[in-house]
């Protein structure tokens, strides 16, 4: 579980993981490379891979619980052989 608190400096980040995001108290947006998803208490994210950063820009914290999951590395950031 982590407190986010308001105005926080996101940090843009990919995980090879699954994860499962659920917000607990507050609002928090997920920004990727083309989009915003914003999300409140009670709402569940579930990514895999995407490079996102999360952003609390409303004026109280967000509770968040994050689950993430080992998962086969998608190689998104790797290279492939010639």
């Amino acid at each position: 579980m982590i407190d986010i608190p308001p105005d926080n400096q996101p940090h843009m980040h990919r995980t090879e993981t699954l994860d499962y995001v659920i917000v607990l108290e507050g609002e928090i947006e997920m920004d990727m490379d083309g989009s915003t998803v914003k999300l409140k208490a009670g709402d569940i994210l579930i990514q895999r891979g995407t490079n996102h950063a999360w952003a609390n820009r409303g004026d109280t914290r967000a509770r968040v619980a994050f689950v993430l999951i080992d998962a086969e590395p998608l190689g998104v950031a790797s290279r492939s052989p010639a």
